[in-house]
Formats: C-alpha cells, sequence, structure tokens
C-alpha cells in the first residue's frame, strides 16, 4: 500500500455549544485542521505530523474493525461524527465513510475518532488548551508560605486536611520545644557540616525535585503581529522564516536562567541552522514567549525542514523538546481558474457559465500552476472538488494526476432530486502535490434554478 495516497478525514457535528470542526490527515504527514462554530479557532490551519503517526492510525483503522462498520443513516440535524477513509486499491482509490450520532457511537468507533484528534493535537484549536500539563498559581490552594515546600503536592493536588492539620500541629510541638530548650537547634556535627543547607552554604532544599520546562507551544510564522505569530508552514527560496515559541516553569524565587538551542535540519538530517542563546533575569511572571528568525537561500533544498528547540531549565538541571516541520519549495503551487461551465472542450477551450437549470449537465474546469515536476518527468497530485450547500455535501470528487499535461483538470455532473432548487452551491478545489509537500485551494458559486 502506498502511504502517500491515504486521505483521513474526521468530521465533528456538535449542536448548542458543541464544537464542530474537520480534521483532514493525508499520507505524507501533511493536516488540515478546519474550525467551523463553536471552537477557539476558526477556518484552515495547516500542519504536519511524522508518517509513523500516520501508519499507526492505519493499525488503529483495522483494530477497530473500521471497514466492518455499517454506517447510521444520519439526518444532519442532530450533533454527529464521520471518518472517511481513502486508500489505494488496484490502481484506484477506495473511500469509505462512516458516520454515527453522537450519542450512539461504538466505544472503539470513539476511540478512533480521539486518536485521530490527539495524534494532531488539535484540542489547541477546539478550545485552546495547549495539550501540556501545567499547574498555575491561580490552581493551587492559598496556604501560608512555610520554608522549602512543606506542603507537597500529588498530581498537582495537596494532601488530605487532616494530614495538614496533623503536620502543622506536630510543627507546632517542635517549635515549641526547641523554644524550651528540650530540643537544640543544631547539633555539633550539623554546625560543622551545615547539614540542612543547601550546595551554597543556604537555606534551599537541595532535594527538592523539580518538573522539566514546559513547552506549550511552537509554530512557524511569516511574521508577528501584535505579539503573535501569523502561522505559515509552506515557504519558498528567499523566505524568511520565524520560529516562536511559548513556554513556562522555568521560574525559581523569581529568576530563570535557561539554554535555548534552536535546530533546522532537512530530511537529508543535514543542519542549515543552529543558534545558542543563554539568558539569566528577573521574572515577574512564569510564562515566556520568544522567536528566532532566518532567512533561507538558493543553498537551501526544496525539502520538508524539522526545527527542533531544546529548552534548559539551568537551575533545575531539567530540560524539553519539541519539533515541527515546515516545508520549503522553489515555487508555490497556485490555482489560476476556477470556474463553472456549461461546456469544456480542452485546455483553455470552454464556456463559463454560473447559472444553471436544474436538469442541465454542470461542468466545473480549473488551471493550476506551480506544480513540481520529477527528474522522471512526472508530477504526482491529488485533486478534491468538494460541492455543497450550506455547508452540507452534495457532490465529491478525488483523483489523482501523475502525467505531466497541460496542468488543467474538469468534472461533469448532473443535479438529481436531493438536489435544493434556486440555491446557490459552492465549490472547493483543493490541491495537494505530494512532489512539493504543498497546497493549493479556491471556491466558487454557482446558481441553480428551477
Amino acid at each position: 500500500m502506498l502511504i502517500d495516497s491515504v486521505i483521513i478525514k474526521l468530521e465533528r457535528r456538535g449542536i448548542d455549544t458543541k464544537p464542530s470542526f474537520n480534521i483532514t490527515i493525508y499520507g505524507q504527514g501533511k493536516f488540515v485542521y478546519e474550525g467551523i462554530d463553536n471552537v477557539k479557532t476558526k477556518g484552515r490551519v495547516d500542519g504536519s505530523i511524522k508518517d509513523d503517526k500516520v501508519v499507526a492510525l492505519l493499525y488503529d483503522l483495522k483494530n477497530s474493525d473500521f471497514f466492518s462498520f455499517e454506517e447510521e443513516l444520519l439526518d444532519k440535524k442532530e450533533g454527529y461524527s464521520s471518518i472517511s477513509v481513502s486508500l489505494p486499491e488496484n490502481d484506484k482509490i477506495r473511500t469509505k465513510k462512516v458516520g454515527f450520532y453522537n450519542d450512539n457511537a461504538p466505544e472503539n468507533f470513539k476511540k478512533l475518532a480521539e486518536n485521530i484528534e490527539k495524534t494532531v493535537r488539535c484540542k489547541q484549536w477546539v478550545d485552546g488548551s495547549s495539550g501540556f500539563r501545567s499547574i498555575s498559581k491561580s490552581d493551587k490552594k492559598s496556604f501560608s508560605p512555610l520554608k522549602n515546600n512543606l506542603f507537597l503536592y500529588i498530581k498537582g493536588r495537596p494532601f488530605p486536611f487532616l494530614l495538614i492539620i496533623v503536620c502543622i500541629v506536630v510543627a507546632i510541638l517542635i517549635l515549641g520545644a526547641i523554644g524550651l530548650g528540650i530540643i537544640p537547634m543544631f547539633s555539633d556535627s550539623s554546625k560543622e557540616n551545615n547539614t540542612g543547607l543547601g550546595d551554597n552554604g543556604d537555606d534551599s532544599d537541595s532535594n527538592v525535585e523539580y518538573d522539566p520546562p514546559i513547552i506549550s507551544s511552537m509554530t512557524t510564522a511569516s511574521e508577528i503581529v501584535n505579539k503573535e505569530p501569523v502561522v505559515e508552514t509552506i515557504f519558498k527560496k528567499g523566505d524568511n522564516v520565524i520560529v516562536y515559541y511559548v513556554f513556562s516553569n522555568i521560574t525559581h524565587n523569581g529568576i530563570y536562567n535557561i539554554t535555548e538551542e534552536i535546530n533546522v535540519t532537512s530530511s537529508s538530517d543535514d543542519v542549515f541552522y543552529h543558534s545558542l542563546d543563554e539568558y539569566t533575569n528577573d521574572a515577574g511572571s512564569d510564562e515566556f514567549f520568544d522567536h528566532v528568525e532566518f532567512l533561507t537561500d538558493e543553498s537551501w533544498p526544496a525539502s520538508i525542514y524539522t526545527v527542533t528547540f531544546s529548552l534548559e531549565d539551568k537551575i533545575s538541571g531539567k530540560a524539553n523538546s519539541s519539533e515541527i516541520s515546515f516545508y520549503l519549495n522553489e515555487k508555490l503551487l497556485s490555482i489560476d481558474v476556477l470556474t463553472s461551465a456549461s461546456e469544456v472542450n480542452f485546455y483553455q477551450d470552454y464556456t463559463e457559465k454560473e447559472y444553471f437549470d436544474f436538469n442541465e449537465n454542470i461542468s466545473v474546469y480549473c488551471e493550476y500552476s506551480g506544480v513540481n515536476i520529477t527528474d522522471n518527468n512526472e508530477c504526482n497530485l491529488l485533486l478534491e472538488l468538494n460541492v455543497t450547500l450550506d455547508g452540507k455535501d452534495m457532490k465529491s470528487f478525488s483523483d489523482r494526476k501523475t502525467v505531466v499535461g497541460n496542468n488543467s483538470h474538469a468534472w461533469f455532473f448532473k443535479p438529481n432530486e436531493s438536489w435544493s432548487k434556486d440555491s446557490l452551491y459552492k465549490i472547493t478545489l483543493y490541491i495537494y502535490d505530494y512532489n512539493g509537500g504543498y497546497s493549493a485551494e479556491e471556491s466558487y458559486y454557482f446558481w441553480l434554478g428551477s
């Protein structure tokens, strides 16, 4: 099976305040999130994952008996979830789509849908959570600040209240005994050896167990506007690339001392950018953002690049790292023409039309440019065309193109009785170039009369 031909799509449709969004994962690791309603991020977000995660999802599909599911008939007025999978089969693409009302979905279907969400970490766009666990100061109970953290936390929560009361009572009795001279404050040996003091002779606790730094967000961007990154994952040679990241859990008693290391490597593991910086300062908070910028040029080959951000807390000795990818191409794919038509003869020979009678045949024609061609004079394109009415799918096409030609394509269809008359229909064309690893999308509208 050719993994680069795989397409996995999850649709979530909620009612009332429940989120509605789509996730589409492509075989080479590219994915597209589309926020629709009741989500933090609306619109399209492009990203990428490693190939092995796509393979893991294919195993999940097999183990969940996905291909034996019988789809529940949906009127799409209730909350539902659906998963569609496209796989190569005998030089064709086989697609199976399964959907259930949210309350009726079997457990293995629910688990499969959750695994798709976790694979692309979509919660950051759905509800704004980062996917990393962090206990903020406001989450912690307000107690008197005793030295050396006498209050221990398990999974972010204190010991039961009764145990705390017992500890306080015991501490009061011990302090009272010291004050009366019953228990000496220090033995001679402890005075000589500074027992109970930190490595620097102060009263810090050398046995405190620190959590590693938290990298809560990381992305590539074309620019930063009002301290917010303009997210971009596809660049061309000569572009300036910005790596933006947010991190926390590095402040100790109002001070931080960290090193930030950035490595940018191509798909052949060659290093094209490296930076290493150390920062020490006072801190007013424990959440920080930073970025680095680098300029690509002709020495950078067209490739998928991996950005590795390593963060070390010099005070605690703990470290953490995170990875993202971006695409660098010779030129970008673009859709130059997308239109409905009454007829299409051949390249650049078509009759554009925007109004159709109900029983009339409809054609859709497109032209595109910026396709990457291999040394064997082959292209590798996926062309997906969707016709929708108020967000409802009416007609879909999914075509593969490997023969270099005139960079145009056409589709033909005729409405049936399920289509609504006197309505405005939307055409959406999505093209993905497997050779270059980038995509283009355009939309167009036509009117279907009576």
